[in-house]
C-alpha cells in the first residue's frame, strides 16, 4: 500500500472521530419534519418535539466541548424523539373520526 493510500485511510479514520454519527444534520432534519407535520398541535407530539430540541441543545454543548460520544448519543436521542413526534402527530390526526 502506497504512502498516499495509507495517509488517506488514517485521515478517514480520524475524521470519523470528529463527526458524530448519527449526524447533526439528520437530527435537525427530523426536527424540521416534526414541526412541518404539525407536531405542535398534538400534546404528546409537542412533548417529544421539546425533548428533541433539548437533546439538540445538549448535543451542541457537547460538540463545543469536543465530547463526541456524548454529542452522538444526544443527536441520536434528538432524532428519535423528533421521529416519534411525527408518528404521534400522524396517529392523532389520522385516528380522529
Amino acid at each position: 500500500m502506497g504512502r498516499s493510500a495509507l495517509a488517506l485511510l488514517l485521515l478517514a479514520g480520524c475524521g470519523a472521530a470528529f463527526f458524530p454519527k448519527p449526524s447533526r444534520v439528520a437530527a435537525l432534519d427530523a426536527i424540521a419534519a416534526a414541526r412541518a407535520s404539525g407536531a405542535a398541535d398534538t400534546p404528546a407530539a409537542l412533548y417529544q418535539l421539546a425533548i428533541a430540541n433539548q437533546q439538540m441543545q445538549l448535543a451542541d454543548a457537547a460538540l463545543r466541548e469536543a465530547h463526541m460520544e456524548a454529542a452522538s448519543q444526544a443527536l441520536g436521542r434528538a432524532e428519535a424523539a423528533a421521529d416519534l413526534a411525527v408518528t404521534l402527530r400522524h396517529d392523532a390526526c389520522c385516528s380522529e373520526p
